[in-house]
């Protein structure tokens, strides 16, 4: 087993979440999308464009979340679990994006109402789970 290295986990984080973003897009886009985005083509444009913009946004989750977690590994000297980081990802990861629509004044699209939530839920647990599996699990702090 490979010890838990905080440095290998952030930069494998942001990329777990834009890879995730990439597939679920790449999934959904053909189905929900517009008549250009119905080819491999203009589903594979869109799906990059979204894991572009998913991988700044896990960039930021990741960095204000993941040095929290550090901090609180070695001030506490306790490993939080996995069922604690996917309820983070979850909630910070997902709530803004299912809030939105419903704050919106134009018309909702399915992209706002089912796409964008989806893909903050999935990219957050990816993100997490990827972050805890390197940088967490095992981990025993001594002082």
């Amino acid at each position: 087993m490979s010890r838990p290295n905080f440095p290998l986990a952030f930069p494998l984080a942001i990329a777990a979440g834009a890879a995730t973003a990439f597939f679920v897009s790449i999934l959904m886009i053909p189905i929900m999308g517009n008549e250009n985005e119905k080819t491999f083509a203009g589903a594979a444009t869109a799906a990059s464009l979204i894991a572009w913009y998913a991988a700044i946004i896990c960039t930021f989750y990741v960095l204000v979340i993941g040095i929290g977690v550090v901090i609180y590994v070695r001030n506490t000297r306790r490993v939080p679990s996995l069922a604690t980081a996917l309820v983070v990802a979850v909630l910070a990861g997902g709530l803004p994006f299912i809030a939105t629509p419903l704050m919106q004044t134009r018309p909702v699209s399915k992209f706002d109402i089912v796409l964008l939530p989806v893909l903050a839920v999935a990219s957050g647990i990816a993100t997490a789970w990827t972050f805890w599996r390197v940088g967490l699990k095992g981990r025993t702090v001594t002082a």
